[in-house]
């Protein structure tokens, strides 16, 4: 585990690199106002978790794993009477790259503590319809643990990375095949 002293800029150098992107996939995300919204909210993020998921493979560095809520959108899609759709798997990607897609995966729990506070205010919570939300940020600060420690790292492939990761999320937010 990295000390405190010791982080580097890396988290920072993603951010800054990705702002453009993440902007954009939270205008499209947007959140939700009503059952609608939201289960417009949960479809588009099946779509996205479902092409991006598979594609990790068994990733794990030094023994950390990234969580993966494919499963918990899948009960809650059937809580909510949704089908769950085939949905084309993305690229694998390694290295660098991979981690760049691991921050936006990863990331993506701490915006989901908001919208958790938005279902749970429509009757959704982590029993039924809003499984996927549930969890804390305890993976988020493990993985920038990871990503400060990474050796060998490339910031242009992390980037890289992460800006294909969050042009497949905002693609599932912008449109809606099923």
């Amino acid at each position: 585990m990295v000390r405190a002293e010791q982080l580097s800029d890396r988290r920072w150098q993603l951010r800054d690199t990705t702002a453009a992107a993440h902007r954009a996939l939270d205008a499209a995300v947007n959140g939700f106002a009503d059952r609608a919204e939201y289960e417009a909210y949960v479809k588009a993020n099946y779509r996205f978790r479902a092409a991006v998921e598979p594609s990790l493979g068994d990733v794990s560095f030094q023994g950390w794993r990234p969580r993966r809520i494919l499963p918990a959108l899948c009960r809650d899609m059937a809580d909510l009477g949704l089908p769950c759709p085939k949905v084309p798997p993305l690229p694998p990607l390694a290295g660098s790259a991979m981690l760049g897609r691991l921050y936006v995966l990863e990331g993506a729990a701490l915006g989901s503590q908001i919208l958790r506070r938005q279902a749970r205010a429509m009757g959704f919570d982590e029993i039924f319809g809003a499984r996927h939300l549930a969890g804390d940020v305890t993976n988020w600060t493990a993985f920038l643990s990871l990503l400060d420690s990474a050796h060998p790292y490339d910031a242009g492939a992390a980037a890289n990375g992460a800006d294909v990761t969050f042009a497949a999320a905002r693609t599932a937010f912008t449109k809606d095949p099923t």
